[in-house]
Parts: C-alpha cells; structure tokens; sequence
C-alpha cells in the first residue's frame, strides 16, 4: 500500500469510528436530524425505547425479514404505520412486532414469543 493510500485508509477509518455510537451502530446528527442505524438481539417482551418528544420516520426489521414494516411518529407519540408484514402493529399485542407510543416514548417491542434480532433505521428531530 503505498503511502498515500494508507493516509486515505487512516482518514476513513477516523470518520467512519466517529459515526459510530459505543454498541458498534452508525448514528448521523446534521442539520438537527438525527439518523441511526442499530441492530440488537430483543428477548421476547423487550423493547427499545426512542427518545421523547420528538417527530420521524423509521423501518424495523425483526428476525430474517419475519416481520417488518415503516412508519412515522408525532412528537406527542401518535404512531402511523405505512408498509408492513401481516403481525406487524401500533399497539402492544402479543404475537406481534409492536411499534407505539408507550406514554414515555416511542417503543420497539417483541412480541413475536421468542428472541430475535432486530434491525432497525430511525430518522427524527
């Protein structure tokens, strides 16, 4: 490698750890929006919980493409769901891949009745 290559491979390596967040995931803030992409092994009834207050857009992907969907949240926590799998909701129901205002923030949670793992992109400001 010579040397400029390996200066360009050092400078990449720089700006890509920068984006990461401490659990290896890629989180982006310009402008005032906030863009992340994670992945996480979600026991079942676990959940994840988004920042309050706050107004975007997300996809989530649960185990190998079983359940998936899109959706947009208000900053007061209204949930609405675009293109989705059939087990795929905005309220707590078991059975389910859930996506919904829990009163303390926008939540994630598996309701599938075993572990999986989750990926998910969510966007908001």
């Amino acid at each position: 490698m010579s040397g400029i290559s390996k200066i360009c491979s050092t400078k990449a390596q720089q700006a890509l750890a920068e984006l990461l967040d401490s659990d290896g995931n890629i989180v982006i803030v310009s402008g005032g929006l906030t863009s992340g992409m994670y992945s996480s092994e979600l026991a079942d009834d676990a959940e994840i919980t988004l920042p309050t207050g706050k107004a975007g857009w997300g996809f989530v992907q649960f185990g190998d493409n079983e359940q998936y969907g899109d959706f947009t949240f208000s900053s007061a926590g209204v949930v609405t769901l675009g293109n989705v799998s059939a087990s795929f909701v905005n309220t707590d129901t078991d059975g389910n891949a859930c996506v919904y205002d829990a009163g303390s923030g926008i939540v994630i949670k598996n309701r599938l009745g075993s572990s999986k793992t989750v990926r998910y992109n969510i966007n908001y400001s």
